[in-house]
């Protein structure tokens, strides 16, 4: 992963700025999950209103199994719910095993502090 990119990752995790989401890139209200801030890093207007329902198993609530979310494009326009697309992560250094991990953490409650010390701690970085 490039340095300048996980720095400007992990620095907007950790900014406040975000609102934490779960199992979903970025949900109706506008809150991310830490693949989708990442994803914003990437390119902020690269996201597109999905019209379907989307399930999601957080939060467990009966009125709220849907949610109308947002999905971050691929180079194809196809969208991506709970992963960044391969053609897009690929080029920033997120293999789909990576992000399989950083969802996990993200879903199971670590904060996006906490997220951002494990970034910083295990993934390998090059200098641009």
């Amino acid at each position: 992963m490039k340095r300048s990119f996980r720095d400007e990752w992990v620095q907007r995790l950790r900014s406040g700025e975000y609102e934490q989401a779960r199992c979903v890139l970025k949900n109706k209200d506008g809150a991310y999950c830490c693949l989708g801030v990442a994803g914003d890093v990437i390119d902020s207007d690269n996201w597109s209103k999905v019209t379907h329902p989307v399930w999601v198993i957080t939060p467990p609530h009966p009125d709220r199994d849907y949610v109308q979310a947002f999905a971050f494009l691929s180079d194809n326009n196809e969208e991506a719910l709970e992963l960044l697309p391969y053609d897009v992560a690929s080029k920033y250094g997120l293999p789909r095993y990576l992000q399989e991990e950083l969802s996990e953490l993200n879903d199971s409650g670590k904060t996006f502090s906490e997220i951002a010390d494990w970034i910083e701690a295990n993934i390998e970085i090059e200098d641009d």
